[in-house]
């Protein structure tokens, strides 16, 4: 019996060995990759708060300095930034948040040295991909600690700078981790895919043909002429190469033709997406390939300047310090194109204590007052459907309530341009020579319906609390009555 027993036990592992396996190689053919905690905490002699602990650095530089292979020194350097981690993470443990904040240091000091390294790698190499993996386990418990210590700044840092890196490995190795699912407390699943990705895609909708080229890459290149023409480039497909993407579909949809570029630069290097959508009146496969390879090769770098919207670090510190002038307050500009000319809407709305209405339109020319780098950072272009309309208008609402003023501004103009820099300095024109005059405003009172609602709820209770109290009291009265009756019953 005991027998049977055993190899039944062995043969239900080696069952779940087998399912187990099958799911790993599964996994594994789809590219994915399963990453999950396994930094413990330290547990040697010589800690941060050890005195010792800047001689153990100074070792732990030494060796790397003396490694002269690009890849092993990366692999020490990537090591070392796991010890730092694992020295934090014993630290917190013990509430000990000074000395975690200098493992945390250390952890920074190591991925500011392995972004130099990598920066260096001419070619692709096997170790690279690996230590690309390692930092993103690192950033996968660097995120977990943060979820239970939120008030460690270095965490914070230690984090950003890891995703830093991540670009920088990304750029060398050509491969992007790409999460699967978001990340639970146990594991994280992964997906290399190419760092740069080119889809040609085509839908037939009854006689003709909706095109897109969407590109996305990654590039050193930070100045606008240089990012264009790095669009523009690989915008450059010979007929094979648009034969081999070509992906066709049979769909109905609206047919029209836009061009966006967009580029978001963060420590030197830019995250660079575009996409080119334009009709043709062909559905055969090989006149599709031949409208496609027309189109691009007649695409120019002027016309990706004109639509070309640029972040930095810089233009994401003026928006930074746009919001915060502007608290409580929201502020759009958007650009509708149609067939050679555009649509400028601008929407603000806003809180104020004011009421008088000279100094609300001041108030009103103070907010629209805006420089051109900050009209560029705020516009959004985007395609319109119909033709734009030729009319000026401008609404400006002023709801009163409770001695403040809630403002909605709309400004709508007409241009003829599609332009993005011609749109900018248009606009900007137009906002500094803006006259707002007191019959402009339309104010109205606002009632307090909430207030109102508040008070009949609560007229309400009262009521029935006084009802309540009333049955309470019938009932106490028949209760002593009752109790009356039964003592006269005994005498």
């Amino acid at each position: 019996m005991k027998k049977k027993i055993l190899i039944q036990v062995c043969i239900l592992l080696a069952l779940s060995f087998i399912v187990a396996s099958a799911q790993q190689d599964t996994q594994e053919q789809a590219g994915i990759i399963e990453i999950s905690d396994d930094i413990e905490p330290y547990d040697g002699s010589i800690g941060p708060g050890s005195v010792l602990y800047g001689l153990k650095l100074a070792f732990e530089n030494l060796d790397e300095s003396f490694t002269f292979n690009s890849t092993n020194k990366l692999e020490k350097q990537e090591l070392n930034a796991r010890l730092r981690i694992a020295e934090a993470k014993s630290e917190l443990e013990q509430n000990k948040f000074e000395d975690a904040e200098k493992a945390l240091e250390g952890f920074r000091e190591k991925i500011r040295e392995s972004e130099d390294l990598v920066s260096g790698f001419e070619d692709k190499d096997t170790g690279l991909l690996q230590a690309q993996k390692m930092n993103v386990k690192h950033q996968f418990v660097l995120a977990r600690l943060l979820g239970s210590h939120p008030n460690v700044t270095g965490l914070q840092r230690a984090f950003n700078n890891s995703v830093e890196l991540e670009d920088r490995f990304a750029l060398r190795t050509g491969t992007r981790l790409e999460r699967v699912e978001s990340e639970d407390r146990q594991r994280l699943k992964l997906r290399e895919v190419d760092g740069e990705r080119i889809e040609v895609r085509a839908r037939i909708t009854d006689n003709a043909s909706d095109i897109r080229v969407e590109v996305r890459f990654l590039s050193t290149s930070t100045e606008r002429d240089s990012i264009a023409q790095d669009i523009l480039e690989r915008f450059r497909l010979s007929r094979e190469n648009i034969s081999s993407m070509l992906d066709i579909e049979v769909e109905r949809e609206d047919l029209q033709r836009e061009l966006e570029a967009k580029a978001e630069i963060r420590n030197n290097i830019s995250h660079v997406e575009s996409e080119f959508r334009f009709p043709l009146n062909v559905t055969n496969r090989t006149e599709i390939i031949e409208g496609i390879f027309f189109e691009l090769s007649n695409l120019k770098k002027s016309d990706i300047l004109n639509v070309l919207d640029i972040r930095s670090e810089d233009s994401i510190e003026i928006r930074r310090e746009i919001g915060r002038s502007m608290e409580s307050e929201n502020l759009e500009i958007k650009a509708g194109t149609f067939a050679g000319s555009s649509e400028v809407k601008v929407e603000l709305e806003f809180l104020t204590e004011k009421n008088e209405s000279t100094a609300i339109a001041q108030e009103i020319r103070n907010k629209l007052n805006l420089r051109r780098e900050e009209i560029d950072n705020i516009l959004r272009q985007e395609a319109k459907d119909d033709q734009v309309s030729l009319r000026e208008k401008l609404d400006i609402e002023v709801d009163v309530e409770n001695g403040a003023s809630v403002l909605k501004v709309e400004l709508r103009f007409p241009l003829n341009t599609t332009g993005r820099s011609e749109i900018v300095e248009r606009i900007y024109q137009k906002l500094s020579t803006l006259t707002i005059s007191a019959s402009d405003l339309e104010f109205r009172e606002k009632r307090d319906d909430r207030r109102e609602d508040i008070q009949e709820d609560r007229q309400e209770n009262r009521q029935e609390d006084r009802r309540e109290d009333r049955r309470e009291n019938r009932s106490n009265d028949r209760s002593g009555r009752t109790e009356d009756n039964g003592k006269s019953d005994d005498s």
